[in-house]
């Protein structure tokens, strides 16, 4: 209303509810997903912006730390930043049998502690050193917040999704990881079925090489900056109209 350029990014696949108001008023609406660009006169299709300092991490840090076991393969469970009650109760279930055959990293979030130890297991609340982490997994158990999946995608690490259900969110997760699962990129799992979790890390394990050869296939840039290119532009647009209604 004031005449001020704005520059919106939307994330995931389909736009949420405070986007889709201001997408029709924003100077670009920037997005992580081509196809998301595609539905706004005003799109542009920037990718997803990834820290320079993840994608630089050297994975030596997180196995010489966390003692890897060099001749198990090394899985990574997240749940996001504050965690998930459900992928870390289903993960506990399984810890004695998984801790035989990998290497563990299990990012279970604040105050959510998990009572079990054993040598192939490294629980920790978050970390600082997430980029390194990755890289030195093998698989990376996740939720489908597109920040991360991308992050991974980048990466060329495979990942078996755990979306957030409807009941929890409005479904854009589950879109995230189904795409990614039609890219042949990610194998996914729903929230409802966690009991299967075991089946669903074997089942992601006997297709791993397919997966890989995907991944380095699909042509993920960094979409850093070509979004801040589009905040450069709207910037100098602003001084334009600013200096047009003096």
């Amino acid at each position: 209303k004031l005449g001020i350029p704005t520059v919106i990014h939307e994330s995931d696949l389909s736009m949420g509810l405070a986007n889709s108001i201001c997408a029709k008023k924003a100077t670009s609406v920037c997005t992580t997903f081509e196809a998301t660009s595609k539905k706004f006169q005003n799109g542009v299709w920037t990718g997803s912006p990834v820290s320079n300092k993840l994608l630089s991490a050297d994975k030596s840090w997180a196995v010489f730390n966390y003692k890897l076991n060099p001749k198990l393969k090394a899985i990574t469970i997240t749940g996001g930043s504050l965690g998930s009650t459900a992928i870390n109760s289903a993960i506990q279930n399984i810890l004695p049998s998984l801790c035989k055959k990998y290497n563990i990293i299990h990012l279970t979030g604040k105050g959510k502690h998990i009572n079990f130890s054993h040598p192939n297991y490294h629980q920790l609340e978050f970390s600082n050193n997430i980029g390194s982490i990755f890289k030195a997994s093998d698989l990376v158990i996740s939720r489908a917040g597109s920040n991360t999946i991308f992050e991974l995608a980048l990466l060329k690490v495979p990942m078996l999704l755990v979306p957030l259900s409807k009941k929890a969110s409005r479904g854009d997760q589950i879109e995230n990881a189904n795409y990614f699962k039609d890219l042949k990129i990610a194998n996914v799992i729903q929230e409802e079925n966690l009991s299967m979790l075991e089946t669903a890390i074997n089942k992601t394990f006997s297709l791993i090489s397919e997966i890989k050869s995907a991944l380095i296939q699909q042509n993920f840039t960094n979409g850093l900056n070509s979004l801040l290119n589009e905040i450069l532009k709207a910037e100098k647009y602003g001084g334009f109209v600013m200096e047009r209604k003096k």
